[in-house]
């Protein structure tokens, strides 16, 4: 993969549905809704869109940018990615996803060139729908229940994102949208070199142990 090659589309994962908005797997969109309140001009929609998804043209890192939201539901994500690519003559290392991470304590930030889907529904179905996994991405980790709290994997990551931290999700998402405006910006291998330097470093890493990157979490959304 040619990590060089400049962005030209972001991929915010999510579900659609006001009974998901703000909520744990929607993490991906909430990145995307930051970058879209920034932008200087109110970001319009392209003349094409996928069948299903939105798509928007966004104002970041100096330059304009195509973001996609695809509205098929977390596991048939991939169908309006593949539309998108296609359309617009795209190469999947010229995408940047954006999505949550369960596996990842919450808060923290992982941004890796490629890599398998890790579990996530989301990730597996653009795996899937491309044949490839080299494509960057960006993890927003939001962590697992606390052990003996009664709440299942599902009802966590489909729940609102709150937490017991002062200034969390803010400052994770607020994070990662930086993130993404220096990949944007700059390239993939100079955003993750100033990662280290944005702030605690348990909350930007770069790099997945084996162990995690092959754990997975259960079917949802």
């Amino acid at each position: 993969m040619n990590a060089d090659k400049p962005l030209k589309l972001l991929v915010c994962l999510g579900n659609p549905g006001r009974e998901y908005h703000n909520t744990r797997h929607n993490a991906g969109w909430m990145v995307g809704d930051r970058l879209l309140q920034g932008s200087p001009f109110p970001p319009p929609k392209t003349l094409w869109q996928p069948a299903r998804g939105t798509l928007l043209w966004l104002g970041a890192g100096g330059r304009s940018i195509l973001l996609l939201k695809p509205e098929t539901y977390m596991n048939l994500s991939g169908e309006a990615v593949a539309e998108t690519l296609d359309h617009f003559q795209l190469t999947p290392p010229e995408m940047l996803v954006l999505c949550d991470d369960l596996d990842l304590p919450e808060g923290a930030l992982r941004l890796r060139q490629r890599g398998s889907s890790g579990g996530h529904r989301g990730l597996a179905s653009i795996l899937q729908s491309l044949q490839t996994r080299d494509f960057p991405r960006l993890r927003v980790g939001i962590g697992r229940p606390q052990p003996g709290s009664g709440i299942s994997i599902v009802q966590w990551v489909l729940a609102p994102w709150v937490s017991v931290e002062p200034n969390l999700p803010d400052d994770a998402l607020n994070a990662a949208a930086q993130i993404t405006e220096l990949c944007l910006r700059h390239s993939l291998p100079e955003a993750m070199r100033q990662i280290p330097r944005m702030g605690d470093p348990r909350r930007t890493e770069t790099n997945r142990s084996k162990s995690q990157e092959s754990s997975s979490c259960p079917s949802m959304n």
